[in-house]
């Protein structure tokens, strides 16, 4: 089942299953997303939400519970890219997915660099847009305490990266990810 809401509407229940928020000012875009979010796990609840720039963006995740940002690069005269270290301010554990039609190196450095846990364009094959998403969710909705566990003293060790790795697994088709 999936549910669209706008920023403005209460907050769902982490029970009903993980929010997604896409952040593109172009309706084609979003629309995209959307029917790729649709063919998401269908045994997830999924709530959809959307803003057409980064201070509807900010207001939404600084008022709900996020767990996935879908984020353009372009949005008008604004830079999502330049929201990353805002959006993380606010919610720490939220999986930023850049999804742009720029494919500058230099971007996608530094998108990754101030956080992004993914960086892919627009013209992204479908199927490969839903395992990134899918990956996204799926870090985003690890209960805390199981990461605080995989953690020893502030650092990750290499078992604990399998074991996470087994809690999240690789895509089975990585197409030179």
């Amino acid at each position: 089942m999936i549910s669209e809401r706008t920023y403005d509407q209460h907050p769902p229940d982490r029970e009903l299953g993980p929010t997604v928020l896409i952040v593109d000012d172009e309706e084609h875009a979003r629309d995209r997303l959307k029917l790729a979010l649709g063919e998401v796990d269908e045994a997830r609840s999924l709530h959809i939400l959307h803003s057409t720039n980064l201070e509807d963006a900010l207001e939404t995740i600084a008022g709900t519970t996020v767990h996935v940002v879908l984020l353009d690069k372009n949005l008008g005269v604004q830079n999502g890219i330049d929201s990353i270290p805002d959006m993380l301010h606010l919610q720490p554990h939220l999986q930023i997915l850049m999804v742009t039609g720029s494919n500058d190196i230099q971007d996608v450095v530094r998108a990754m660099r101030l956080g992004a846990c993914g960086y892919i364009t627009k013209e992204t094959a479908t199927d490969l847009l839903i395992t990134h998403i899918n990956r996204a969710i799926n870090v985003a909705t690890v209960p805390p305490d199981c990461l605080a566990r995989e953690i020893n003293g502030g650092r990750c060790t290499l078992a604990s990266l399998f074991r996470l790795h087994a809690m999240v697994p690789l895509p089975s088709r990585c197409d030179g990810l």
